[in-house]
């Protein structure tokens, strides 16, 4: 099991300082940026969070048997669920500061901080990883409210004296990195999920990002059996089954188009002030000392693979793909890679066709010429398949549509203090790329000779 962090326990107690007053942040990690003192209105707990006062006195701890690991998690849960969204949304609308949040959180690590070691020793993987994405959730939320107001990244986490630890702790235990990452976020996060802001407009989005991936998974199977021989290009099935698959991304890009839709109400399904709201919690911050990337949903295993068992790639492609290998959880990284590896759709009909290297100089009817001497069967698969790509473009197109509307155009509008506020800015994506770079992806697919060549007449 690799080793996420270099702190360790031990340096956790060692570290936890008495700095639960409101504005011990400013001492605290925050590298002289001044937060303000001036007195907020208190934010009332509800009960399921009431565990955040259950401290039964010195010495004593909160959870003082092996099966409380469980009533901590589900505490942290309520927290998470519940508070957090609460706090956000109160900090974002000026009734709350960034402290509010702090000091809750040193309360949190002081008082926890005697059974931790309990806690620790009796937790297995599973609820280890549930505890450290709840915990990953309000890291990011102190981050990206102390960036809002000047921090650097990571200021407003080791403001938290005690709060790294209890990150780094829990992640040798899970396995993962000390943070919420893509995983947690997007695709462990399904059932009554977890957001940043309580808002139905994030619960949308989840739901989309997630089911892009399960209908992304599903037209894998044909094409990975057409590229191992587990399935022939000439059988009738297979041109029925790529069908299928092509239906379900056109349906996928309808629910991409209708994220603009206005509902009986006169609101957007998704709207442009809330999408830039909403990255802003998914910024990147160091844990330990260690740049961590946020959850970015661009690493999830999703559109690229399609791309990839068309050929629908260049080398261009090909090296942002490296690269993104690199984000993945181990278990994405190795199915993508596995992908990338192997043949492509396209270097199996060039090779049933018997086509020469230079075959992107042919004319598509020559290419459909071929196909028609070989059969019906090859035929309908090609012409499937072109549909398949055709699917995958325009839902590409779609995506970058919505960056358009929900982020450059908008983007526009904002005043440089309101640009220089947002910790993760408007002008690309959460990882970095700007959006130059994303409509060079779309403008590959589009003209690549796979689509416009080899299934070009279909």
């Amino acid at each position: 099991m690799p080793t996420w962090c270099r702190l360790t326990l031990q340096e956790a107690d060692m570290t936890i300082t008495d700095d639960t007053t409101p504005n011990a942040g400013a001492n605290m990690g925050l590298k002289g940026l001044h937060l303000s003192t001036t007195p907020t209105p208190a934010i009332p707990l509800p009960a399921p969070i009431a565990f955040l006062h259950k401290v039964r006195g010195p010495g004593q701890g909160w959870y003082g048997s092996a099966a409380n690991v469980q009533e901590f998690a589900l505490d942290l849960d309520a927290f998470v669920r519940e508070e957090l969204p609460r706090i956000n949304n109160a900090i974002e609308a000026k009734n709350s500061t960034v402290e509010e949040l702090m000091t809750r959180m040193r309360i949190l690590v002081r008082t926890l901080q005697p059974d931790v070691p309990r806690l620790l020793a009796t937790a297995d993987r599973e609820i280890s990883t549930r505890i450290l994405r709840r915990l990953g959730f309000i890291a990011a939320s102190v981050e990206r409210h102390a960036q809002a107001i000047g921090a650097s990244p990571g200021d407003g986490l080791q403001a938290i004296s005690g709060f790294t630890e209890l990150l780094c702790a829990w992640s040798d235990i899970a396995g993962i990195a000390p943070m919420l990452d893509y995983q947690g976020y997007w695709i462990e996060n399904r059932i009554a999920p977890l957001t940043f802001t309580g808002d139905a407009q994030e619960v949308v989005f989840n739901d989309l990002v997630n089911d892009t991936v399960d209908v992304v998974a599903e037209a894998m199977l044909p094409l990975n059996e057409l590229r191992t021989g587990g399935r022939t290009f000439d059988d009738i099935k297979t041109a029925a089954e790529v069908n299928l698959q092509a239906l379900k991304l056109v349906a996928l890009y309808g629910r991409y188009r209708d994220l603009g839709r206005k509902t009986e109400a006169g609101a957007m399904v998704f709207s442009p002030a809330f999408f830039m709201r909403m990255r802003q919690y998914l910024l990147p911050f160091p844990v330990d000392g260690i740049l961590r990337e946020g959850p970015n949903a661009t690493y999830t295993p999703s559109q690229a693979r399609v791309d990839i068992a068309l050929g629908l790639v260049d080398p261009e492609y090909l090296a942002t793909l490296d690269a993104r290998l690199m984000k993945m959880t181990a278990a994405h990284r190795d199915l993508v890679s596995s992908e990338i590896a192997m043949s492509s759709i396209a270097d199996g009909l060039v090779a049933i066709l018997g086509l020469p290297p230079t075959w992107p100089a042919l004319e598509p009817m020559e290419i459909r010429s071929r196909a028609e001497r070989h059969g019906a069967g090859l035929v309908d698969t090609m012409t499937a398949l072109k549909h398949l790509a055709h699917a995958q473009i325009q839902l590409s197109n779609v995506h970058f549509g919505r960056i358009v509307t929900h982020l450059v155009k908008p983007s526009a509008a904002l005043s440089k203090s309101e640009a220089d506020a947002m910790p993760v800015k408007p002008t690309g994506g959460v990882g970095g790329n700007d959006v130059a770079h994303t409509r060079a992806i779309v403008d590959m697919r589009k003209t690549h000779p796979v689509f416009t060549v080899l299934l070009g007449a279909f």
